[in-house]
């Protein structure tokens, strides 16, 4: 009897063992999804202030491209009008014909400009993809438009950065591909993106004649150059290499790396 009873007494912890297994595994399933549904609640509310924040970003980028536009082409209405003035002024048939060149010339810069910015009021290639992403998108509309072959080697280039400074290194760089087609006789261009120890750097060559940089870097393409960069408090560096090349190094410690 005494040995049955003890049996029996084994059998019901065995029982009771198991059945707290049990319910220890349920409990731990339980948890389990519990706190993977509270992950995935999370990362879906996180990718949703991010999609809210660079939809935010996207407006306000829209919003200084508008008022950038309007800055740039009052600038240059009020550059023609003086043509205006001055052809009217003109004593002679050559210097009127110069006076009217120049306005042409403004005239046709001003239609470029708005064109320019009416495309990146309607892109979001830079919000969503960033400042390559961007390049490459720019390299296709000049194959497309200007029959001129910008190659970007930035492959492996992943890193976003705040908006804004996205905006202005996107916006230098334009300039510099834009320069060069201008003044390059040969139709090809190269763009590199990529780190340095301290730097991030944006090279920009033509493999033409290039051009003098004394003559056009205080042009106002190169004017705008310029003050992308100081934004962003970098350097310049001009040079001769089987054409021109322009390197544009921003500073490390003043980029916003987003994660």
């Amino acid at each position: 009897l005494e040995l049955e009873a003890t049996k029996e007494k084994a059998f019901r912890n065995q029982v009771f063992l198991a059945g707290g297994l049990l319910a220890l595994a349920i409990f731990s399933v339980l948890l389990y999804l519990s706190l993977k549904y509270r992950s995935n609640q999370r990362l879906a509310e996180a990718k949703l202030d991010a999609k809210e924040t660079r939809e935010r970003e996207l407006l306000s980028l829209r919003k200084r491209i508008s008022e950038k536009l309007h800055n740039v082409l009052s600038a240059l209405q009020i550059q023609i009008n003086n043509q205006f003035f001055l052809i009217k002024r003109a004593v002679s048939d050559t210097e009127r014909n110069q006076h009217i060149e120049k306005a042409t010339v403004l005239s046709h810069n001003m239609i470029q400009r708005a064109e320019l910015a009416t495309k990146d009021l309607l892109s979001s290639t830079l919000v969503k993809e960033g400042v390559a992403g961007e390049f490459r998108v720019l390299a296709l509309r000049f194959r497309d438009e200007m029959e001129c072959e910008v190659r970007i080697n930035a492959e492996d280039f992943k890193d976003r950065f705040d908006l804004e400074q996205e905006e202005f290194i996107f916006e230098a760089g334009r300039e510099l591909i834009n320069n060069a087609w201008k003044y390059s006789e040969v139709p090809q261009i190269e763009v590199s993106l990529y780190w340095t120890a301290e730097n991030l750097q944006l090279s920009v060559k033509d493999y033409g004649n290039g051009f003098d940089f004394e003559n056009v870097k205080h042009n106002q393409g190169l004017d705008i150059v310029h003050q992308y960069v100081r934004n962003l408090k970098g350097q310049i560096h001009y040079e001769y290499d089987n054409g021109s090349r322009i390197t544009l190094m921003f500073p490390k410690s003043e980029l916003t790396l987003l994660k």
